[in-house]
């Protein structure tokens, strides 16, 4: 915004110094423009580029130490504002941060990163649509669509059960698809060894070397909602 506000001060100086040579070609040469006013306006176009360049230089500082700040909460344990969808109500949440991003000039954090394979997951899918590789009478793979309607992680390699009647082996449920996905998932503190359902939103997704997806949750926090930080 900084950069396009110091372009618009440019261009009215350009517009001015093309009004002045019109004002001057076509001057009265009984009453010629003041030279004084003249110069003290360009001055004055001269100073506001000037602030205009500082405010943008100022704005980068600001941008690049907000980043850094950011960066440094990895780790840490942060007390957050958060709003919750549900209920309406503003809460205070506590939870540790685990990675940051950058998006239009704000501050991310995802809180409470967890990482899961299907497996973990695929019967929190159930009520929810997927896309999958079907196989064809000819031996091709194509992708469907459907809904969930049972999820059977535990037998064999594990499979779904998709609009009623189709069985689909978890490998073959295409991950992007998930993601966006609110999923349910069992967290274990490491330190008490208490196993809790948790609930969150797939944010992304990655594949190991083998080729078997890992899905990503967390909730998003705006930097600036962070009322806290505890090393």
């Amino acid at each position: 915004m900084d950069s396009v506000s110091t372009l618009k001060a440019r261009d009215i100086q350009m517009d001015y110094m093309k009004l002045l040579t019109t004002q001057l070609r076509y001057q009265n040469p009984l009453e010629p423009l003041d030279n004084n006013d003249m110069a003290s306006q360009l001055a004055l176009f001269s100073q506001l580029q000037q602030l205009e360049s500082m405010s943008s230089s100022f704005g980068e500082v600001l941008a690049a130490t907000k980043r850094s700040y950011a960066n440094s909460l990895i780790g840490k344990e942060v007390t957050y504002i958060w709003g919750n969808e549900l209920t309406g109500a503003v809460e205070r949440k506590r939870g540790e941060v685990g990675e940051v991003y950058a998006l239009d000039d704000q501050n991310f954090l995802v809180i409470d990163r967890y990482s899961f394979g299907i497996k973990d997951i695929a019967e929190s899918l159930v009520g929810k649509q997927v896309l999958y590789l079907a196989e064809t009478p000819q031996g091709t793979k194509v992708v469907r669509v459907g809904e969930v309607c049972g999820a059977y992680p535990d037998i064999e390699e594990g499979f779904l059960l998709v609009d009623g009647t189709t069985k689909v082996a978890l490998k073959d449920v295409i991950g992007d698809s998930l993601v966006g996905q609110n999923i349910s998932y069992a967290a274990v503190d490491e330190l008490t060894g208490v196993v809790e359902n948790k609930g969150g939103i797939i944010n992304e997704i990655y594949k190991t070397v083998t080729g078997a997806d890992i899905f990503i949750v967390g909730r998003i926090v705006d930097l600036e909602n962070v009322v806290s930080v505890r090393n």
